[in-house]
């Protein structure tokens, strides 16, 4: 019996026809970021509209959608990490996730486009994005510091640091040029530099978190 799912208030749609709605939405923001319209993204995809519209009501949802499924995808290691991995082996591999799914030609070209678009366009963006990364990576990050592994008070600001510094400013180069500034070997070096960087400065028994500085 073929699979259904059931994401909106239509009929459940064939797990393949979502594939294949989010597949070719993917594809089609990169060539017209927000701006893609559900009429060629059914056309893309080889469905009708209505099927869209039976998994999501609107074009919002389906790119929501699109950008939780990236997501999901970075964020995997935190889901599969079983309680004998090592805090520095889980991060590790949400920043090679990162590095996969985002530092590359196709991931910056869709930043680019999404941040050149309407305003509540960019900030459903983030929100959906950056933004639902950072909260789940805190979310871990809290549950570090309650087994004591990690001497965190805020894993919001925590969750920050460790992407901003993952990020650093061969990001903001990559996405003016398009294309990564680091090779395999040099992203590597950068995983393994921030990770390091980062344990450092949550470890338990250092004098103060960084999240624990007071104001002068």
């Amino acid at each position: 019996m073929t699979q259904k799912a059931r994401n909106g208030p239509g009929r459940p749609v064939d797990l393949a026809k979502r594939e294949a709605i989010l597949v070719a939405a993917r594809r089609l923001m990169l060539q017209y970021g927000a701006g893609v319209t559900l009429d060629a993204v059914a056309q893309e995809a080889g469905v009708s509209r209505q099927t869209i519209y039976n998994a999501w009501p609107n074009k919002e949802q389906l790119l929501a959608a699109v950008m939780n499924r990236a997501v999901d995808e970075i964020m995997r290691p935190l889901a599969e990490a079983s309680a004998a991995d090592s805090v520095e082996l889980t991060l590790t591999r949400v920043a090679e996730k990162y590095f996969q799914t985002i530092i590359t030609a196709d991931g910056l070209k869709l930043l680019r486009l999404m941040l050149t678009g309407r305003s509540g366009e960019a900030s459903s963006f983030y929100a959906n994005g950056p933004g639902r990364s950072q909260v789940r990576l805190a979310d871990y990050l809290a549950m570090q510091a309650a087994r004591g592994l990690l001497a965190i008070h805020d894993p919001g600001m925590a969750a920050e640091h460790f992407f901003g510094m993952l990020k650093g400013n061969h990001h903001l180069r990559s996405l003016i040029s398009g294309q990564a500034e680091l090779d395999a070997a040099g992203q590597q070096r950068w995983i393994t530099a921030t990770v390091a960087a980062f344990l450092r400065a949550y470890d338990p028994g250092a004098a103060s978190a960084p999240d624990q500085a007071t104001a002068p």
